[in-house]
């Protein structure tokens, strides 16, 4: 399968190689081979999935879900990341570590095509001179 260069793949890798930690967490034995063997695939693979040099599919990602036993809402995340894949311009909060408001503001970031500042309540530095607060205290009839 060919590697996807996108942010939901990067993040597929990192989610897959945490649940494997989490999973293997109590024992002291344990760990990518021997997931990869319980999986009937080789460590190789298994590694490629997780620094995001392959792509596993959704099948193979339920698959190594199912056996390291994750369910609930992050089986469903992990799986919903799984699909979107090849998504380029796909953010999501939470599952790295990143702030749910600031994935946000990423996102508008990553497609935005022109970006204007304005700031009503804020005075230009070159505007903030004895001359000019003078004549707007003036203006308002201070």
């Amino acid at each position: 399968m060919p590697t996807y260069d996108t942010p939901a793949a990067e993040t597929l890798g990192d989610a897959l190689k945490q649940a494997r930690m989490d999973a293997y967490a109590p024992r002291t034995h344990g760990s990518l081979t021997d997931l990869a063997r319980r999986l009937n695939i080789s460590h190789n693979t298994l590694s490629q999935w997780e620094s995001n040099k392959r792509d596993p599919g959704p099948d193979n990602v339920k698959r190594l879900l199912d056996e390291l036993g994750i369910e609930g809402s992050r089986f469903e995340m992990i799986m919903a990341i799984a699909r979107a894949v090849k998504e380029k311009n796909w953010l999501t909060g939470g599952a790295t570590g990143i702030d749910e408001k600031l994935t946000g503001i990423m996102q508008f970031e990553r497609t935005c095509t022109e970006l204007v500042a304005w700031s009503p309540l804020n005075m230009p530095a070159l505007l903030q001179t004895g001359e000019f607060a003078t004549a707007v205290v003036r203006a308002k009839g201070c």
